[in-house]
C-alpha cells in the first residue's frame, strides 16, 4: 500500500509530459543539463535574474520558496531529540558522580 499513490501517479505523468514537450521543442539540440548551465551563465553575465519562487543552485537544481524552511524543520525534528538524550545522559552521569 502506497500513501498518495494517485497524487504520485499524477505528478509522474505531468513530469513525463513536461519532459516530452521540452525535448520536442529543442529541435535536435541536446536537452538542458547542469553542465551546460555554466556556459549559459557565462554568456549572460550582465542579464538580471528573473524573480520567481524558485532559486537556482550552481548544480542546476531548483529549490522552491519554502524548501529551506522544510529542510530546517526536519533537521530540528531529527537532531533535537538526539541532543536532548545526550544532554540527559550527561546530566545523569553528573548526578551519579556529584
Amino acid at each position: 500500500m502506497v500513501l498518495f499513490e494517485k497524487k504520485n501517479e499524477r505528478a509522474m505523468n505531468w513530469l513525463k509530459e513536461t519532459n516530452q514537450k521540452e525535448v520536442e521543442g529543442l529541435d535536435g539540440e541536446a536537452p538542458f543539463t547542469p553542465e551546460s548551465a555554466d556556459d549559459i551563465e557565462d554568456k549572460s553575465i550582465n542579464a538580471k535574474p528573473k524573480k520567481s519562487s524558485r532559486t537556482h543552485r550552481k548544480n542546476g537544481m531548483e529549490i522552491e520558496k519554502h524548501d529551506m524552511l522544510a529542510l530546517t524543520l526536519s533537521a530540528l525534528l531529527i537532531f533535537m531529540p538526539i541532543a536532548i538524550l545526550i544532554l540527559g545522559l550527561f546530566a545523569l552521569i553528573a548526578w551519579l558522580f556529584f
